[in-house]
């Protein structure tokens, strides 16, 4: 009868240790279960291809989705509301692209820049607010590479610089500011602190851009300037527009509007190259709304065809951050005289909307 037991008692226990080690595996328990390492589920492969990251949607915030940009090519898109964040760095190859310049926002909480690049980065179609005294989008000193702004406001706090190129760095490779809105209180919208970063082969373009209420519209410290494009620009209330070593900035300096030619625009900008002196009309500066107002001189005055302008364009770009956009102001033509009288208006900043009214005699 003993013997019958022990086998009985034996026959029970094998299938309790097999489960007891099974469910260890499971849920990493020890017990005496002969040591076995604690179960680690399988992991996916990390993604090595470039996606779009939503925010929101993918991520709540931006910070959160520049954890998940891991890819070179990642594009993080922006909905349309203002993101209060700031001390962003944007790694190399990763873009930012807001879903319009008028509606997308990025506005800084506290005294550092709301954005600073890596470098090799694109950002498109928003809008970027500034604190005082700080700047509002930095380019660490360690860039190389391009950096692309098209279609972004720049709306510095008070003293604050726009775009400002950090000290102690090396050559970025290609610049280009095309279609930007740069709103300064005092400060400087482009400042090249970093001495030699457009130097030798490097490339600077500033096209169809508006530059106004700035202590200095664009900074560039001592040196040579090979490779510089400056055109179809609009300066506008700056105390001064170009500054630094302006004779050694060699390039192309063309269809430049502004208020008065100062010392450094007639050795370096003059009547040669087709800048003139104007006055911008602006729907309402005073609420943000540089688009130009109907009948303004900038329209119809720059380098090149209309691009997606509304028809009628006249076939010529207009002159500033809108020319060449579908959010160009039309020629006025007898035709459509009467269309120049009420335009409804999206504000850059604000967001508000309003209407403006011409009289036409």
């Amino acid at each position: 009868t003993c013997l019958l037991c022990a086998v009985f008692v034996l026959a029970l226990s094998a299938p309790q240790a097999a489960a007891k080690g099974f469910f260890s595996r499971i849920f990493g328990g020890g017990g005496g279960g002969g040591g076995e390492a604690p179960y680690v589920p399988p992991q996916p492969p990390p993604r090595t291809t470039p996606t779009t990251i939503r925010v929101p949607g993918d991520a709540k915030t931006i910070r959160e989705a520049l954890g998940k940009a891991t890819v070179a090519g990642d594009v993080i898109q922006l909905g349309a509301q203002t993101f209060f964040e700031d001390g962003l760095t944007i790694p190399p190859h990763i873009d930012i692209v807001g879903s319009g310049m008028d509606v997308s926002f990025i506005r800084s909480r506290s005294a550092q820049p709301p954005i600073i690049l890596g470098g090799n980065n694109t950002l498109r179609n928003l809008g970027v607010v500034g604190a005082t005294g700080v700047p509002t989008l930095q380019v660490n000193s360690s860039v190389s590479g391009t950096i692309r702004l098209e279609r972004v406001v720049i709306r510095a706090g008070r003293s604050g610089s726009g775009v400002y190129f950090a000290s102690g760095g090396g050559l970025v490779g290609h610049a280009l500011f095309l279609n930007c809105l740069f709103i300064g209180s005092g400060g400087t919208a482009i400042y090249e602190a970093n001495p030699g970063a457009f130097s030798g082969g490097a490339n600077l373009q500033i096209v169809n851009s508006t530059f106004a209420e700035w202590d200095q519209a664009v900074l560039l410290t001592s040196g040579q300037r090979n490779n510089i494009l400056f055109k179809n620009n609009i300066l506008h209330n700056n105390k001064n527009d170009l500054t630094g070593s302006v004779d050694g900035w060699n390039g192309t300096y063309t269809f430049n509007m502004t208020k008065s030619l100062q010392k450094q625009l007639t050795t370096t900008l003059n009547a040669a190259v087709k800048n003139f002196v104007g006055t911008a009309t602006f729907v309402n500066p005073g609420l943000d709304d540089y688009h130009l107002a109907a009948f303004s001189e900038g329209i119809d005055k720059g380098d090149g065809g209309a691009g997606s302008e509304p028809q009628p364009n006249g076939g010529v770009i207009n002159l500033g951050a809108f020319g060449g956009t579908p959010e160009a102001t039309k020629t006025v033509t007898l035709a459509n005289a009467d269309q120049a009288v009420f335009r409804p208006v999206k504000y850059a900043s604000s967001g508000q909307n309003t209407v403006e009214l011409s009289i036409v005699n």
